[in-house]
């Protein structure tokens, strides 16, 4: 018996079978690619989402026959939308999560609804990349399309629909369409009248860990599983990733370090005032009965990725040399270098700046290399300005969403020792390593365990689930040595602000 989660990304989908005590068990993955026809147009073939999960699923399915699979549940990215026809196929190509061409429109709803009001009703700023924007759009520009549509929906829905079952989707993943009343936890009436969107064309706003129905005979061949296999509601990938974390008390906080870090905290009442706003604060439904995730994010795994493609090549072969991955070879490489600050300040802004700033314009920065500036230096840099981010998200998240003690961090970004101890020293936060990289997943199968009755609720799905693989405290020493390298990281951002408004100087 064992448990699948399906992580329906913006660039591939993974597959993860979980035995009741959270072992991986078996995974696969599939990529796919999106595609730009006019600049801020992002889209992709939502067929090849359904062909990812088929596959992906399938492979799942063939190595873990001899724990076959009881339930199954999806953590999926937010904002992309797919119109389709009665039976789930798709008219024309999905709207992606990074996909601005609603600017107009998104400017058209704040001019009928406050974005003020708008926030309290979705706790989210207003944005060109959440659903509303695209549906407008489409209605706007592609209307005979837009009334062919039987729907048109979100990640969740759509797979549902092509599983055979009605189109329902978690509340989590409706808020970040930027139509959901996250109290009520239903559609706003205000937002689809302001829009012009009919709540027809929409799915159905349910809790997460719903059981939707089990396989019937023809998808349970086509995926390789058995019959009457449990297809549960699952959550948008941030919430999933947080109770896949094992954070489900109001003084822990699941980090998912990706290519963007996003650092959530489970709260009782979302806090939608105006200071919340000032700061860009996500606060929506959580994967968790009657809950809330209070978000915060910054591009960070971007970064190290950027090394790693232009800058670290030698690298590479002396690692390959030396008979040692090539993150444990510069990890002795930064040890070499001692515990002192490298001199050289690095904003990770890569894609822009987010909490407290949301600022697109803001660019990755570099200051303070020498003659004496090394590669190993600056990749030391990378990760001191990551915890720098980290430290400065870290306090808008405390302040406007409430205390905590522990970060529980999954991803590729909590493998370094040096940033682990770096992101304590610095936010006065324990830095607790999951045993699990695929948080998303394995929330995703948690939800699915306790919608079959394998776990009674979900600190019993964490209990059983969730293992800590090491735990960083803070350092006091560090943190007194890195306390002025912040200070003055601090400065770097407004400093730059003549260069950001184009006037070209400081």
């Amino acid at each position: 018996m064992s448990l699948m989660g399906i992580d329906l990304g913006t660039s591939s989908c993974k597959a993860v079978a979980f035995s009741r005590e959270g072992r991986q068990l078996a995974s696969a993955s599939y990529g796919y690619k999106t595609y730009s026809p006019r600049p801020d147009y992002v889209e992709m073939d939502a067929e090849l989402f359904w062909e990812a999960v088929v596959k992906a699923v399938r492979d799942v399915a063939e190595q873990t026959a001899r724990d076959p699979v009881t339930a199954m549940a999806f953590s999926t990215q937010g904002e992309t939308m797919i119109a389709v026809d009665a039976k789930g196929h798709p008219l024309r190509p999905a709207f992606m999560n990074a996909d601005n061409r609603g600017t107009l429109e998104i400017k058209e709803l704040c001019d009928r609804i406050s974005k003020q009001e708008l926030y309290r009703i979705t706790g989210e700023p207003a944005h060109t990349m959440y659903g509303v924007s695209e549906i407008m759009w489409f209605q706007k520009h592609e209307g005979d399309l837009y009334r062919k549509a039987a729907k048109i929906v979100s990640c969740e829905d759509y797979l549902m629909m092509r599983l055979g079952f009605e189109p329902v989707c978690n509340y989590s993943s409706c808020c970040r369409t930027f139509m959901l009343d996250i109290r009520k936890r239903d559609w706003s009436a205000g937002i689809l009248q302001a829009a012009g969107i009919d709540r027809a064309k929409l799915g159905t706003p349910v809790p997460s860990g719903t059981l939707v129905g089990r396989l019937g005979r023809s998808q349970a061949r086509l995926l390789g599983l058995g019959e009457g296999v449990a297809v549960v509601t699952g959550g948008h990938d941030c919430p999933c990733a947080a109770f896949g974390s094992g954070a489900v008390g109001a003084d822990t906080a699941a980090d998912q370090a990706g290519s963007y870090e996003g650092i959530t905290l489970p709260v009782v009442r979302p806090n939608t005032s105006r200071e919340a706003l000032a700061v860009s604060l996500n606060t929506y439904c959580h994967v968790l009965k009657e809950r809330y995730i209070s978000l915060v994010l910054f591009p960070a795994g971007m970064c190290t990725a950027w090394y790693f493609s232009e800058l670290a090549a030698l690298d590479y072969v002396n690692a390959r040399e030396q008979g040692v991955s090539v993150y444990k070879y510069l990890e002795e490489r930064v040890a070499e270098l001692g515990r002192a600050p490298t001199g050289i300040f690095f904003m990770p802004h890569f894609v822009g700046a987010c909490n407290p700033y949301n600022d697109v314009r803001s660019t990755g920065t570099i200051v303070g290399l020498t003659p004496h500036s090394t590669r190993h230096k600056l990749y030391k840099a990378i990760y001191e300005g990551i915890a720098c981010e980290f430290k400065m998200v870290t306090d808008v998240l405390e302040q406007y969403a409430g205390p905590f003690k522990d970060v529980l961090i999954s991803g590729g970004g909590g493998k370094s020792v040096f940033s682990l101890e770096l992101r304590a020293a610095l936010s006065g936060k324990a830095m607790k390593r999951l045993e699990c990289d695929e948080a998303g997943c394995l929330g995703a199968a948690m939800l699915a365990g306790m919608a079959a009755g394998i776990y009674r609720d979900e600190e019993d799905a964490v209990r059983n689930a969730v293992h800590i693989r090491e735990q960083v405290t803070p350092d006091p020493v560090l943190a007194e040595t890195y306390g002025e390298v912040y200070r003055t990281y601090r400065e770097i951002y407004p400093a730059l602000e003549p260069v950001r408004a184009g006037k070209g100087s400081l």
